[in-house]
């Protein structure tokens, strides 16, 4: 139980973060948080879901501990936890149900990983073709196939059809291991350390197809990389169907040998493309799980725009609107979007990290798709570094959250751009000025803010 000068510290915390962000917004996300514990530099927060716990935490975790730090003077970490008992009155007060529902309602990776449950549209029309055309084993034979596409796009689903599609085939069908990276590399390491190498290589002998998810975590594993490498020569000399994805395409995979990325290239390389507009409604309008309505078309249209391409993206987005539509008891229509847009998405601040990026490229006479691509050219280290000390420096994001907004990079190589050129960004007159202006760019202004 909290003393009395933590719950008046906590009262001071909330009505600096009600100040900043607005009576009505407070109202509906913290009228019924309570203090759990305040110890040892943590602030515990109870609220009444998981919903709450979510959204809170990711929008709000860091301006709480920020007005914590205001009022206790030293720094707090903030963490949110469900309250049983707060659990309990919300049920009785708030279709929480209906909301937890929603929320459980994420289709599982494997549920429908088929063929046929796909939706084709012409960005990922040729892919889907390449993985069919291998699932059903007809001839020629492309192997290995390489699926490259940002995160949300379906790579997943489609590499995962091979298991799926065993599971029909019964005992007629070769055996499917289904695996990644990061499963690899932890098996190898173990394998390694236990002198256990050569039963671990001869796990892979009984499977007839291998798929191997999540390529590009590889990267700086050098061991593990001459190793798969190694395997991967192996099963494509025995007869194995060997499937791979990634968010990368081979050559743009980081920090990974040149054996590594050509034995990636030696069969066929199929990407995904962000999907437009349209085929996004397409898709989604078939509804979302097998016991969802779909939206209404004109409400599909008010949300791609803040997906980015990405499907995996709009169904999370979706989710939480219906999640948010039960909590305020309101429709979803067009305007329900347009009035909490910014509550649900935060989508002001994802447009300012995103006029700092266009702002750095265009002051540095480089492109968008090049400071964002995977290419090391020297003309877009000083771009990227300027735009990773403004979003670490000025808006504190952490180095994975600056990884995702600048092209899906390892939280290791956005670290190592920030150390490279904070220090020299510091030390230039014109590149702290350049720094300053970026920090303070605003969504439909001018590059700089000029008038």
């Amino acid at each position: 139980m909290a003393d009395r000068l933590a719950v008046k510290s906590f009262r001071e915390i909330l009505s600096l973060v009600e100040t900043e962000i607005g009576s009505r917004t407070y109202e509906i996300w913290f009228r019924e948080v309570l203090l759990k514990n305040l110890y040892r530099g943590t602030l515990t927060i109870g609220v009444p879901n998981l919903f709450f716990r979510d959204f809170i935490d990711e929008r709000y975790g860091r301006m709480i501990g920020r007005a914590a730090n205001r009022v206790l003077g030293t720094a707090i970490k903030v963490e949110v936890k469900v309250d049983p008992e707060l659990y309990r009155k919300h049920r009785e007060n708030i279709s929480a149900e209906e909301v937890m529902d929603v929320l459980d309602a994420t289709p599982a990776v494997d549920k429908d990983a088929d063929l046929d449950s796909f939706f084709v549209v012409p960005e990922n029309e040729f892919a889907w073709r390449a993985i069919r055309h291998a699932v059903q084993r007809q001839e020629p034979t492309f192997n290995p196939i390489f699926l490259a596409a940002p995160s949300g796009l379906g790579k997943t689903h489609l590499v995962r059809c091979f298991r799926t599609q065993a599971q029909l085939d019964g005992e007629d069908a070769p055996k499917v291991l289904v695996t990644d990276a990061l499963q690899f590399t932890s098996h190898f390491t173990m394998a390694l350390k236990m002198k256990t190498v050569d039963q671990f290589r001869s796990f892979y002998d009984g499977f007839g197809v291998i798929v191997v998810d999540e390529v590009h975590r590889f990267r700086g594993k050098k061991a593990t990389q001459v190793e798969f490498v190694a395997r991967l020569k192996e099963w494509l000399e025995s007869g194995k169907q060997v499937a791979m994805a990634s968010r990368h395409r081979p050559q743009e995979i980081e920090n990974v040998s040149q054996p590594f990325q050509s034995q990636l290239h030696a069969g066929l390389v199929v990407e995904i493309r962000p999907y437009s507009h349209s085929s996004l409604v397409k898709i989604m309008s078939q509804g979302l799980g097998p016991d969802r309505k779909p939206l209404r078309e004109d409400v599909l249209k008010a949300l791609v725009a803040d997906c980015h391409g990405s499907l995996g993206l709009l169904k999370r987005c979706i989710l939480r609107i219906h999640a948010y539509a039960a909590l305020l008891r309101e429709p979803v229509t067009p305007e329900f979007i347009a009035k909490h847009r910014g509550d649900l998405f935060g989508a002001s601040r994802g447009s300012e990290y995103e006029s700092i990026i266009k702002a750095s490229a265009e002051h540095f006479g480089v492109t968008r798709s090049a400071l964002l691509s995977k290419r090391k050219v020297k003309s877009l280290r000083l771009p990227r570094g300027v735009v990773v000390c403004v979003l670490r420096d000025q808006h504190q994001l952490t180095f994975k959250e600056i990884g995702r907004i600048l092209g899906d990079r390892s939280h290791t190589s956005i670290h190592l751009i920030y150390n490279r050129y904070r220090g020299e960004i510091q030390s230039d007159a014109a590149l702290c000025d350049l720094m300053t202006r970026l920090a303070n760019r605003r969504t439909g202004s001018s590059p700089f803010g000029d008038s």
